[in-house]
């Protein structure tokens, strides 16, 4: 099985501190290979959303783009998000953050590209479907995407890599 780490985060730190990870197995039936197309042949995913406005910038730089969220401010916004909403950050490690990024690019019928990490904040449901909060992060260490799956499609596609059992 694929390294899939689960990060503890202080509550109430607008930084984010991590206090230790530890692996998380994440096991139950082997979900089908994607890609996953819905009856009209469309992928039924939702792309990777990129761009330079990912995070609202709030304070003294509102308005600004942000070229580059490094991952300590990434962290942030998910540490300060779980405060509010509750949930768990979760990362992508050894190999599954490219696999994971590849894909759902291969799922979507867009063109690889390389990342660093992969983070995901999977926000409770009243209704019990979670919504996972994914945030790519490319070579340099900046925000690459971020989109809104659902958490089935979470699930679907780390399903479909080789060796993740979900």
């Amino acid at each position: 099985m694929k390294p899939f780490v689960h990060a503890l985060f202080v509550a109430g730190l607008a930084t984010t501190t991590a206090l230790g990870a530890q692996a998380l197995s994440v096991q139950s039936a082997r979900l089908p290979t994607p890609p996953v197309f819905d009856h009209e042949g469309e992928p039924s995913l939702p792309p990777p959303v990129t761009g330079d406005e990912l995070f609202t910038v709030s304070g003294g730089d509102a308005g600004a783009s942000e070229s580059c969220m490094p991952v300590a401010q990434i962290l942030g916004v998910f540490a300060l998000d779980v405060e509010a909403v509750g949930g768990e950050i979760l990362a992508l490690s050894g190999g599954l953050e490219q696999e994971f990024a590849d894909q759902w690019r291969l799922t979507v019928g867009m063109t690889p590209v390389d990342v660093s990490q992969v983070y995901a904040h999977v926000v409770p449901a009243e209704d019990g479907d979670a919504i996972v909060d994914v945030v790519e992060v490319d070579g340099e260490g900046c925000a690459l995407s971020r989109t809104l799956l659902s958490h089935n499609d979470w699930l679907e596609l780390l399903g479909a890599i080789g060796g993740v059992e979900v």
